[in-house]
């Protein structure tokens, strides 16, 4: 899994629902590698932090910076490789062409993936809506829908996974920066249909 913090609420709603043991690699926070593991089954689940842009209040170190089509270009790859990309709020302030530079890049990497391990499995997660009440100008869901809308044209074509955390956060009303466990639970529950 790669990608903001919205895919850490997911990890901890899997470690309940497939009993996930969290494991420490001595990195605190989100602002690391966070794993979980089920040694018996021979599940790893590893959220990698993306690189810039990263909006937080709080310092971070920037040696642990993962650019995403990089670390997809990373894996082998095959029938047992789940990966999971996010790419949303992050984004918002910035310039459009970032965006859409990067999604584009990471669409070219899941290309390469499958090309040469075509049994990986890929999960895109959209970004969702969020309050009004924060800098409305840089962070409103008018350029969220922008990079909503284009994540879904520049993925499309793709034998791919698509859970659309947009809709189901406009179905369920629900205004925040992550959502609440209700829509992380049909994530997750979206997010196994596509493994299972």
């Amino acid at each position: 899994m790669s990608a903001g913090s919205r895919l850490i609420k997911s990890g901890k709603r899997l470690e309940f629902v497939v009993r996930l043991k969290p494991f420490n690699i001595h990195e605190k926070g989100f602002h690391g590698t966070i794993r979980y593991v089920d040694i018996d089954k021979n599940i790893q689940l590893q959220w990698i932090r993306h690189g810039h842009p990263f909006l937080t209040e709080s310092m971070y170190n920037v040696k642990s910076l993962a650019y995403m089509p990089r670390e997809i270009d990373k894996l082998v790859g095959g029938a047992n490789y789940v990966i999971v990309v996010t790419i949303g709020h992050h984004f918002r302030p910035f310039p459009l062409t970032l965006f859409l530079r990067r999604v584009i890049c990471v669409r070219k990497a899941v290309e390469r993936l499958l090309a040469r391990s075509p049994d990986s499995k890929v999960i895109v997660q959209t970004a969702n809506i969020r309050e009004h009440s924060t800098d409305i100008e840089r962070l409103s869901d008018f350029h969220g829908y922008i990079h909503y809308y284009a994540t879904k044209q520049i993925f499309r074509g793709l034998n791919i996974g698509f859970i659309d955390s947009w809709d189901m956060t406009i179905a369920s009303a629900s205004y925040f920066l992550h959502p609440v466990p209700s829509v992380i639970e049909n994530q997750v529950h979206m997010f196994l249909t596509y493994i299972c």
